[in-house]
């Protein structure tokens, strides 16, 4: 999917801003400087804060990871971004070069595998950006066997 070069950052402006968050946690100067005039109170984190600077954050609405990834080691970021989704963010906006599978970077199949949705991706300065984002709140519906009708004795319970 090809698109506009500046698709990403208007997306992701548009994302943060449909979430209506308290204090965005943004991780990246990039992140920060595309969300600077969103009206949205940032509270960024330096890279070299990253894993030890979350330790006492609490949870945000919505934490943005840009240009950041791509700095670091393959498992400390995949650790890093574990940590935001399960931790400290209900939702979490992460934007990043893509590479081909036999490099060394990120793919596609590597932000999916950590539960995110993909929500773009476009050609920025000719190479490929992704634009993924994770919703706690919609990332898994509720069975229908979970149901209170399926269990044991349903009139004991009301749905």
């Amino acid at each position: 999917m090809a698109a506009h070069d500046d698709d990403w950052p208007a997306t992701m402006r548009r994302l943060a801003r449909a979430v209506s968050p308290d204090e965005v946690l943004c991780l990246g100067a990039l992140a920060s400087t595309t969300l600077a005039q969103t009206g949205l109170r940032l509270r960024p984190i330096q890279p070299e804060q990253l894993l030890a600077g979350l330790h006492d954050l609490g949870r945000f609405d919505l934490a943005v990871v840009a240009g950041v990834l791509e700095q670091l080691p393959h498992r400390r970021g995949t650790a890093l971004i574990s940590r935001l989704r399960d931790v400290h963010a209900k939702r979490l906006l992460v934007q990043l070069a893509l590479h081909r599978e036999l490099d060394q970077g990120w793919t596609r199949q590597d932000m999916l595998g950590l539960g995110l949705s993909e929500v773009m991706r476009c050609l920025d300065a000719g190479r490929a950006v992704g634009l993924y984002h994770f919703n706690l709140y919609d990332y898994k519906l509720t069975p229908d066997w979970l149901n209170p009708q399926h269990w044991a004795h349903p009139h004991l319970w009301k749905p």
